[in-house]
Formats: C-alpha cells, structure tokens, sequence
C-alpha cells in the first residue's frame, strides 16, 4: 500500500511539473511601448491612460490644449492632422509634437519679470511702436521666419526698429532683447541710399542676447550690419551668431556696423563687402571691447571702391574713443579671406584717423595658410596649428571655449542656449 502511494505521489509531482513547463511555454510576451510628446509653441497635451509604458494595441487618446493667446494648429510626427484630440493604437514608440500658433505676434508685459515675448515677423517689427517701447524687456518665443521680408515695403525690406530721425540722429533701442537660443532667418533689407542697417538701426547702453541669425541678406549705405548698425554707449552684445550677407559703402560688418560697446562669445560666417572707409568680419568698426569671439567670413571690397582706409577678419579698425576709451579685441580669431591692401589685416585693418589711438590686440590669432599673407596685429598661424588647444594663450577651455583637438578649430560652448 505503501508502495502504491509512492508511486501515485510520483505521478502527480510529474503531472504538475509538465503543466506548469507548459504554462510556461505558452506564455506570450507583450511589447511595451513609449510616449514622448513635444510642444512648440505655448500649450499642453493630455494623454489618456498617462503612463511609462503602454502595451501593443492599446488605445490612447491624445488632446492638446493651447495657453491663452494661443490656438492649436496641427501634429506633427508619428501620426498627423488638426484635430484637438486624437484617439490611436499603439503599435509602436509615439513620437508627437502638438503645434500652437499665438494669435498675436507680441504678449507680455514688457517688464523684467514678464517680458514682451515676440511669435513672428510682425512682432519684431511692432518694436518702437506706440505700444511697445523702446526701452522694455523683450524676449523671442520660437524661431523667427522672416523670409517674407523680401517682399517688404516694395522691395526694400524689413525697416530697422528705431529707425533715425535724420542722418546724423538714430532713434537707439535702450532695452533688453534675449533669443532664448532660437533663430531670424532669412532677414532682408536692401536700403542702399540709407544708413544705420539691421535688425536695430542704432542700440545704445542695451543688452542683446542667445540669439542667432541665419541666411541674413542686408545691404545700406553706411554703419550696416545684421544686429544693427551702430552700438552705441556700454551696449552689451553677448552669445549672437550670424550666418549670411552684409552690404555698404562703408563701416559695415556682419554682426555690427560700428561698436563702441561690447562683444561677447560672438561668432560670424558668411561676406561681407565695402567700397571704403572700415569693413570687418565681425564689426566695420571697434571703439569697444570684443572677447571671446571668432569670424569665419569674406571680407570682400567692390571692385568700384575708391579710398579705403581699412579691412580685417574681426574689425576693419580697432581704435580707442577719448570719450568712451575701450578699444580692444582679445581672445579673438578669424578664418577666412580679406582682401589685401597695405591697410588690411589678419585681425583688424591700420589706418585710424590721426586724433584716436589704436587700440590693443591681445590673444588673437588667424589662420595664415587660408589667408595666404601676414599683415596687421594678431599672430599668423597654420591651419595645424590652429586646431590645438596649446595655441590659444590664456584661452578658457573649461567655460568658454571648446575645441576637437586636431580636427577643428576652437569652437563657443555656450553660444546658443535653447
């Protein structure tokens, strides 16, 4: 009896191991999948279930919801179309993007805690208006598309905010502009019989900031440049990149016209051209401070130039104002071309009218294999040398500046902060 026991007890051991090994087998593993939702513009989206993970074949609803002042446009990404909320099966990872237009071009207040913030095109050119004054805060939104601006004011463009009230007097911005990292493209003034050309006409004792302009076209008379024409005062120009072209008679750089102010971690690529006096790569005139920026351009002269005075990589001139006494470009360098002519240089031009000193130039180098000739303050280098990071004096490679060494020249770490 015993014995009989045994063996049943066997048997159901066995039985039970090859049902769970079966169970086992029959077990189907279900794929989990993510969410990963982005906004641009300014709203939110709600996803039901809210979730980690979601299985296959789930149902989801998405539903997006715009903040004031703004309305939903569109998704864009693993599916489409303008419907508020959506309803799908998950069959795989969900990237989606929910697109809110603003229905103005500026909100805001205007204040330090609350600053005007600009959507569009419309929106920067409302700046100086009755409304919008030209001493308040003022941040961008989003990317700019300012294509359209080709077509402006039959053919000449976008007009500077300021403007001038005669040729001698600019009406300056005195406030605060933060890109916030985002991006102008496609700005375009063709203005040739005016001075005091860009995105401002003249700024003085103002602070522009984390913003980049690309595929900028802009052409004037005199003091142009793709900021603005002139920088006046202790004006701070800190973190902006350019790529395009710039055009003038005379004082025209790709950043600025003029500067008596600052320039901070800045950067240009693109040409520039002049038919005389100071045409930079960076600035067409420096009566202030440039630090910590670079110019990879082609600083170019019409072939119909009559006198010039000046050409250089960063600065056509560098000179020190008896009246705003700065002058000096350090931590700077430049690769590219400038036209050669006794008065050019690698770094800034020499010819300063007689009663303003020149000011210093401090750590800056050029890459002389591309420039094919050695003029002017700055120190030559080759293109070997400059991409080490022993080249570079006194450079901040911890905060400031970042290089592949070898491979690339030095390169800005904090130039746009999205």
């Amino acid at each position: 009896m015993r014995r009989k026991l045994q063996i049943i007890f066997m048997l159901v051991l066995a039985v039970l191991f090859m049902t769970n090994l079966m169970g086992c087998d029959s077990v189907v593993e279900t794929d989990l999948y993510e969410i990963n939702v982005q906004i641009e513009g300014q709203g939110r989206v709600v996803v039901d279930p809210d979730k980690d993970y979601y299985e296959e074949l789930e149902n989801v609803t998405f539903k997006a919801i715009p903040d004031d002042y703004f309305e939903f446009k569109a998704w864009k990404g693993s599916f489409s179309g303008s419907e508020k909320e959506v309803e799908i099966v998950i069959e795989d990872d969900i990237f989606i993007k929910a697109v809110f237009n603003p229905t103005e071009s500026i909100t805001g207040e205007g204040t330090e805690d609350d600053p005007y913030t600009i959507w569009d095109i419309d929106g920067l050119q409302k700046i100086g208006s009755e409304d919008y004054s030209l001493d308040a805060y003022y941040e961008l939104g989003r990317d700019i598309d300012a294509s359209e601006t080709k077509n402006w004011n039959d053919g000449k463009g976008f007009y500077p905010i300021g403007g001038y009230e005669d040729q001698d007097n600019y009406i300056a911005f005195t406030g605060t502009l933060d890109g916030q990292g985002y991006e102008i493209s496609g700005l375009y003034i063709n203005r040739r019989d005016e001075r005091g050309m860009g995105l401002f006409s003249a700024i003085e004792n103002a602070r522009v900031k984390n913003l980049s302009f690309n595929s900028v076209n802009i052409a004037g008379l005199s003091g142009v440049g793709a900021l603005t024409g002139y920088s006046f005062g202790n004006s701070t120009i800190e973190r902006v990149s350019v790529e395009g072209k710039t055009r003038a008679s005379n004082t025209v750089g790709l950043l600025v016209g003029s500067s008596q102010g600052f320039i901070l971690e800045s950067s240009t690529r693109g040409e520039v051209e002049g038919v005389y006096l100071s045409i930079g790569g960076l600035t067409g005139a420096n009566m202030g401070k440039i630090e910590n920026s670079y110019s990879k351009s082609k600083v170019k002269l019409d072939r119909n130039a009559g006198s010039v005075y000046a050409l250089g990589g960063i600065t056509g001139v560098n000179l020190i104002d008896p009246d705003n006494p700065k002058g000096q470009i350090k931590n700077t360098y430049f690769v590219g071309e400038v036209y050669k002519l006794e008065t050019s240089g690698g770094i800034t031009g020499e010819f300063p009218p007689s009663q303003w000193e020149i000011g210093e130039v401090v750590n800056s180098y050029y890459d002389k294999e591309i420039l094919e000739w050695s003029e002017g303050p700055g120190t030559p280098k080759t293109t070997e040398e400059m991409m080490q990071k022993e080249t570079f004096e006194d450079w901040d490679f911890e905060s400031v500046w970042t290089i592949e060494e070898g491979d690339d020249y030095p390169t800005l770490q904090k130039l746009i902060n999205k």
